[in-house]
């Protein structure tokens, strides 16, 4: 994608919660002390109001496939959780999770889809009678959703099997064959046409790998990485934007202060916080 052609998209105090479905961006946020959803179809076009929801909403992902978003909510009377699966046109949904399940979270959750689409993991919720961190898993395929719990926090799906931390401890759960597996704790980011991988060591080591090529070490140590198609990549230290080409030591100007909010499929567009407002990059 050209880096960057911006169109300014929202200005708002509050921090927004975005994604992509297919080309259209999608974000949360709290206006008035309503949680609001809307969606805009391109850069330059005004919102679109889908619906004002009733939970403060604290997490949303897109699936891959485009077509629905997951969103995470807390009830207005206390800290028990509910999830739902909506389709935005028209919008529709499906309640996997009522807050009278009695879930509440432990930290902020995370919301994470398997490649294909076909799983939804829900990560960072508590038991009323558990001790432990759970993830609970709802495979979307089938009607009712199948669901099953794993314990740990959900760190990245590798095909279909979930890896998860469990403390300074790692594992994984095959989710075809339902039983545990090993896991290195190395979480991996492959370009889009499968040329490069970036690696991120548990010890925060962050290295790219080409094809044919051995690993060598990033410039910098970011705290998230996206692809921007399949030459570039986005890392993001919480503090400023840094643009690379796969070659790993060549750095783009920085582009100020910075946020990767969300990346659309391939990276062919991108919303950024930046210098206090919302702008999409294509």
């Amino acid at each position: 994608m050209p880096l960057f052609t911006s169109t300014r998209v929202l200005d708002v105090e509050e921090p927004i919660r975005g994604g992509f479905v297919g080309t259209t961006f999608v974000a949360s946020w709290q206006e008035d002390g309503k949680d609001l959803l809307a969606r805009w179809s391109a850069p330059g076009a005004a919102p679109e109001l889908v619906t004002p929801l009733g939970p403060r909403i604290v997490a949303l992902a897109p699936s891959p496939a485009g077509a629905q978003v997951a969103l995470a909510g807390i009830e207005a009377s206390g800290e028990r959780v509910e999830l739902l699966v909506a389709a935005l046109a028209p919008p529709s949904g499906l309640r996997l999770i009522q807050p009278s399940a009695g879930l509440v979270l432990e930290k902020e959750p995370r919301l994470l889809w398997s490649g294909g689409g076909r799983r939804l993991a829900f990560g960072g919720l508590l038991g009323t009678s558990a001790d432990h961190v759970l993830t609970m898993v709802f495979d979307l395929s089938t009607s009712p959703p199948r669901t099953s719990v794993v314990f740990g926090r959900p760190a990245q799906w590798q095909g279909e099997t979930l890896c998860v931390s469990l403390g300074e401890a790692f594992s994984a759960w095959d989710a075809e064959e339902d039983r545990e597996v090993a896991w290195d704790g190395v979480l991996r980011f492959v370009a889009p046409d499968g040329a490069a991988t970036v690696a991120v060591a548990p010890d925060g080591a962050v290295t790219i790998a080409a094809a044919g090529e051995s690993a060598r070490p990033l410039v910098s140590a970011p705290s998230s990485i996206a692809w921007l198609g399949p030459h570039h990549l986005a890392t993001d230290d919480g503090r400023a934007l840094d643009v690379l080409t796969r070659r790993a030591d060549d750095v783009l100007p920085r582009r100020g202060r910075a946020r990767l909010i969300a990346l659309a499929e391939r990276g062919t567009a991108g919303v950024f916080e930046q210098d206090g407002a919302y702008v999409w990059a294509t």
